[in-house]
């Protein structure tokens, strides 16, 4: 089974990423890009393994806004956010799902995932 990949604009993006009570993967890509190109097999199997995981992607040469409000001066650059804030980044390619998350910066993976409902 295929897990969506939400692919969010600078129109959508408050609604799909900022307000979203789950944590998000935001992966900036451009479409020439080979290693963005490859991630998205990956980002397939992270989706499916987290489904209650937000797994976004963000075209970084049309959005403009949102590549420079994250200081993205390089692509592919995955932002993870929980409750609308940064918690960690990486750039470079992710050729395995499991890199994600054995290694996350974000502290918040661990806890929502022991407790979805933050209570």
């Amino acid at each position: 089974m295929t897990h969506k990949i939400v692919e969010v604009h600078e129109a959508t993006f408050e609604e799909q990423i900022e307000k979203s009570l789950a944590p998000v993967v935001l992966v900036f890509y451009a479409p020439w890009c080979g290693p963005c190109r490859l991630m998205k097999e990956t980002l397939e199997e992270f989706a499916a393994a987290h489904p209650r995981v937000t797994v976004a992607r963000v075209n970084g040469d049309e959005n403009p806004g949102l590549a420079q409000r994250y200081a993205v001066f390089a692509v592919p650059t995955t932002v993870f956010l929980f409750a609308g804030r940064t918690k960690g980044r990486r750039s470079g390619c992710r050729t395995s799902a499991s890199s994600w998350t054995r290694r996350s910066p974000c502290w918040a993976w661990k806890r929502y995932k022991n407790n979805p409902e933050g209570t």
